[in-house]
C-alpha cells in the first residue's frame, strides 16, 4: 500500500494560509486606526486655524465698526475672512455662534464648534472638548 506524502503538506499550507490571513487582518486594522487618527488630528488642526481666523476677524470688525456683526456673512462681505472659514471643518456645518449681551451691543461676539467630542491631544498635553476652544 502506498502512503500519500502530500497529506501533511496540505495541512501545513492550510495552517500557513490561516496564519497569513490573521496577520493581514491585524495589519489592516492597525492601518485603519492610524489613518483615522491622522484624519481626526488634521481636522482638529484645521478647526483651530479657522477658529483663530474668525475670532481675529470678529475682533477687527468690532474695532473698526464699534459693533459686533449681526451675521458671520458680514465678515465675508467686508473682506475680513474668506467664505470657507464660515464652515466648521469637523461638522461641515455653520459654527455655533455666541451672541453678545445687551450691555456689549447686540451681535456675534464668538463662535464654537457644535461637536462635543474630545480632542485627541493638545500640544501642551491637555485633553479638552472640541467646543471649549
Amino acid at each position: 500500500m502506498e502512503k500519500n506524502i502530500m497529506n501533511g503538506k496540505k495541512g501545513f499550507t492550510f495552517v500557513a494560509t490561516i496564519f497569513a490571513v490573521i496577520i493581514l487582518g491585524i495589519v489592516a486594522t492597525s492601518v485603519i486606526t492610524i489613518t483615522s487618527t491622522f484624519v481626526k488630528r488634521e481636522k482638529e488642526e484645521e478647526l483651530i486655524y479657522r477658529l483663530t481666523v474668525v475670532r481675529e476677524a470678529l475682533k477687527t470688525y468690532r474695532t473698526k465698526t464699534k459693533r459686533y456683526p449681526s451675521h458671520l456673512d458680514e465678515l465675508v462681505t467686508n473682506k475680513h475672512i474668506r467664505n470657507f472659514c464660515l464652515i466648521d471643518p469637523i461638522t461641515n456645518k455653520e459654527w455655533e455662534v455666541v451672541n453678545a449681551d445687551f450691555k456689549e451691543g447686540l451681535g456675534i461676539k464668538d463662535i464654537h464648534t457644535k461637536n462635543d467630542d474630545s480632542a485627541i491631544k493638545l500640544k501642551d498635553g491637555r485633553k479638552v472638548k472640541l467646543n471649549e476652544w
